[in-house]
């Protein structure tokens, strides 16, 4: 499937919008050293594409890479660090003005309105003591329009 029939099966609906693309680093990898991509931004700084000028190229207003890592190993073992984001690429349509009738692959939803932060000093942590902050939140992340949205696995092999 070709990134225009990404974007053109996303639901377009009324309303201000971004089509976003979304990917792990080892596709993107793959993209930024794609032999047809590299020939279209050959003469930048660099030589290599940013993720801005991809996007341009596919018909996206912007593309985020996920590069996060997670420890895999059992508790007491030596570190194990895996990616998180698998083999994958895609587009959801991203509201710049929610509402009613803009529809958004996904909402975040906000309970109670606010951060509560607290900060303690406990003097038996460490040799001088030590300050322990704590941040918490209730969100909630909803996907409320699935057709808004195109998901390619295993793209690359």
């Amino acid at each position: 499937m070709c990134s225009s029939d990404l974007v053109a099966a996303l639901w377009s609906g009324a309303g201000p919008s971004k089509k976003v693309g979304f990917c792990s680093l080892d596709v993107w990898n793959a993209i930024a050293r794609n032999a047809k991509i590299l020939d279209l931004f050959k003469y930048t700084a660099s030589g290599l594409a940013y993720p801005k000028q991809v996007a341009g190229y596919f018909g996206l207003d912007d593309i985020l890479v996920g590069a996060a890592r997670k420890d895999t190993a059992n508790e007491g073992q030596t570190a194990s660090y895996s990616r998180i984001w698998s083999d994958v690429f895609g587009v959801v349509r991203v509201a710049t003005r929610p509402g009613l009738r803009n529809a958004s692959f996904g909402y975040t939803m906000r309970f109670k309105g606010r951060i509560s932060t607290n900060q303690w000093f406990k003097q038996d942590a460490g040799a001088e003591g030590g300050y322990f902050t704590r941040v918490s939140f209730s969100d909630d992340y909803k996907v409320v329009a699935a057709d808004t949205g195109y998901l390619l696995t295993t793209v690359i092999g």
